[in-house]
């Protein structure tokens, strides 16, 4: 699957979600997901722009950060509370980043690092059990 594709599937499946949200469908969100759905492809996304930018290739890189912000904020509409919080900041960090990307304005690959760190502590801690009782 080249990346148009992968974007225009994860593009689909949020708007399904949005669909699904706007008729009602969805009950109010958990205070923390069942599964770690969006956790695992949204690091591959975080992997394959990593080695993209690697490559020089920031068009590429950007629109697999992009891909990985879509999961991160489809994850975020999953959940509630401080867990929502976190991962929809992370998204919006995902998505400026993808776009500084884009345009050349990042040279450094420590930037993509600490942001997808961010994006994947927020989803661990989205789907772990609370530990206030």
């Amino acid at each position: 699957m080249n990346h148009v594709q992968a974007t225009a599937a994860a593009l689909m499946v949020l708007l399904a979600a949005a669909s699904q949200a706007s008729s009602g469908a969805n009950p109010a969100p958990a205070t923390h997901a069942v599964a770690p759905a969006a956790a695992r492809p949204a690091e591959k996304h975080f992997d394959r722009a990593a080695k993209a930018f690697a490559e020089k290739a920031y068009r590429r890189a950007a629109g697999e950060i992009r891909l990985g912000s879509a999961l991160v904020e489809q994850q975020a509409n999953q959940v509630a509370g401080a867990a929502q919080r976190n991962l929809h900041a992370s998204a919006t960090q995902l998505a400026k980043l993808a776009n500084s990307v884009e345009h050349g304005m990042v040279k450094d690959a420590r930037t993509l690092d600490r942001a997808f760190d961010k994006a994947k502590h927020a989803l661990e801690q989205s789907v772990a059990p609370s530990k206030r009782s």
